[in-house]
């Protein structure tokens, strides 16, 4: 799966979740400064509450990953930063199956 073909069949999926679903920006990133992302910015509605999200793709070894923040839109901003440095941590690391005799 590339990268551009994850990022869409996300965005599509999770604008059919949300109503009033408003793509505000998408923009190439990095995560972790090396693997390529895609870097998604959207607000929407869940019943009465409005709502604002960033939302990261990425795409592994043909595996795709998402990372998702969300926040009322009012406490977005002050949120945010929070959210930044746990992204900023955020690793794809090797994972290997250890069979047990």
């Amino acid at each position: 799966m590339a990268l551009p073909s994850f990022t869409n069949a996300s965005i599509s999926g999770i604008s059919k979740s949300f109503e009033s679903f408003i793509l505000i920006n998408s923009s190439s990133t990095s995560v972790t400064g090396h693997e390529p992302a895609r870097q998604i910015n959207f607000t929407a509605k869940a019943g009465d509450t409005d709502l604002k999200f960033l939302g990261l793709f990425i795409v592994k070894d043909d595996k795709g990953y998402s990372i998702a923040f969300g926040s009322l839109i009012n406490s977005y901003s002050k949120d945010l930063p929070i959210a930044q440095k746990m992204i900023n941590l955020f690793q794809l690391v090797n994972m290997t199956t250890v069979r047990h005799p």
